[in-house]
């Protein structure tokens, strides 16, 4: 319902541009809307929020072919860190998009845990200073302090982890809380996400640890996908190729659709609660 509505009030006031996160915009794509619509009035489309798969870039380009489309990076509580505008012709071998250059409101670097800026080519956390910053989080004085620079008031440590390109572009390599500790081996489940993230037939996926009857952890995904008795060896094999073994998920599941927070972005949470809950694969 979501998707024809929005599709519908897209072709009927001529909408130009487009900014939501890429998981709204995935449930049009994928609801045949830019197909079906007459969109030829859209001219911009800035995703934002969480990474959008390369096959759902590719098909969302072809059906609407000299729309300018923008990966945008940002958080509530500093808007507009960085943005990229996406090639119009992408190169066959891409895996994960760039978020582009630093905005010119904030002064930017990638830090250490101790604070300290890293060299080029070296990931850290995403470090922002300047004025146009929330202010601090209700009554938790604690996690303000903690989200910020040592004596810096006017800065955020967004949480996300990125290193610069040789071309200069901001490339993400994760979450802090999103790296985890198996077997001995220190790994981002983003990396699981994006591998499977690739395969053609693969719209998203959250990947998560989970307890095993042996009470070690292992790696547990979910991806969303139709139903193929061929889709769970061919991830199998993908996550071998491409991924180290402690890294590779003990279990596969696919799911048909991905419970959404209220800002209109993947509750990795309630992923998890539901696919504990289902049959192992």
């Amino acid at each position: 319902m979501f998707a024809e509505r929005i599709g519908a009030a897209m072709e009927r006031d001529r909408t130009t541009i487009w900014l939501a996160s890429a998981t709204v915009w995935r449930l049009l794509v994928e609801a045949g809307q830019l197909e079906k619509r007459d969109l030829k009035s859209l001219r911009l489309v800035k995703l934002v929020g969480e990474p959008i798969s390369i096959p759902l870039l590719r098909r969302s380009m072809e059906a609407l072919p000299g729309v300018r489309f923008y990966n945008h990076y940002a958080a509530s509580e500093a808007f507009y860190i960085a943005e990229y505008e996406i090639p119009q012709s992408l190169d066959t071998a891409l895996k994960a998009l760039a978020v582009g250059g630093p905005s010119n409101i904030y002064d930017l670097s990638l830090r250490d845990e101790a604070g300290v800026p890293v060299a080029v080519g070296e990931v850290g956390e995403i470090c922002v200073v300047g004025p146009s910053l929330l202010q601090g989080y209700w009554n938790d004085t604690a996690l303000t302090e903690a989200k910020r620079l040592p004596g810096i008031p006017e800065s955020f440590r967004t949480g996300d982890l990125a290193s610069f390109s040789s071309d200069g572009l901001l490339r993400l390599a994760g979450r802090k809380d999103h790296v985890v500790k198996l077997r001995g081996n220190r790994f981002d489940l983003g990396e699981i996400e994006a591998v499977l993230r690739s395969h053609p037939a693969v719209r998203d996926a959250v990947a998560f640890l989970s307890a095993a009857t042996d009470s070690e952890d292992v790696v547990t995904a979910v991806v969303l996908a139709a139903e193929n008795s061929s889709l769970i060896q061919e991830l199998r094999q993908l996550c071998r190729d491409r991924l180290p073994g402690f890294a590779r998920p003990a279990a596969i599941r696919l799911a048909s659709q991905f419970p959404m927070s209220a800002t209109g972005k993947v509750d990795r949470r309630a992923v998890k609660s539901a696919a504990l809950a289902g049959p192992r694969r």
